[in-house]
């Protein structure tokens, strides 16, 4: 959720899309070395488009390579010898969800300028604030505290 309360969500930009569902449905991902569940894990937008940017094409290869279908893969181009590294915004899709908001806040105390105070909220629950240390304190009934 954005500062706004907003649900923004992340997705891989088009081209590494395709290269994410090609590994997950391709057959090397059920034979190759590298673990199938964390493949998933990343491959997934909400997990993986902030991860793994501008590594696709080469993970694809990996895959394939450490598969049971990497005898017949060529030798990896001169495209992998340097690590070109990019910007992540360049490489994700950011999209903000204005039709969903997470409900407004229900604390108890907001501190201002280091100053503790208990919010309406706060006092409607029954708390109070210690004085001396500006903790947080549920008020006891009177049954509580036999006299």
């Amino acid at each position: 959720y954005d500062s706004d309360g907003y649900r923004v969500t992340y997705n891989f930009k088009e081209e590494d899309a395709a290269i994410a569902s090609r590994i997950l449905k391709g057959s090397a991902i059920n034979s190759t070395r590298l673990d199938p569940g964390y493949l998933r894990h990343i491959l997934n937008p909400d997990y993986g488009a902030l991860s793994n940017t501008g590594g696709m094409p080469f993970l694809e290869q990996m895959v394939i390579k450490f598969s049971g279908e990497g005898a017949s893969l060529p030798s990896l181009g001169n495209e992998f010898a340097t690590l070109k590294t990019v910007k992540i915004n360049d490489n994700i899709v950011i999209t903000t969800n204005k039709n969903i908001k997470l409900p407004p806040s229900k604390v108890l105390a907001a501190s201002v300028n280091g100053t503790w105070s208990l919010t309406e909220e706060g006092k409607a629950a029954g708390y109070t604030l210690d004085k001396a240390t500006g903790k947080l304190q549920r008020a006891t009934a009177a049954a509580d505290n036999p006299a």
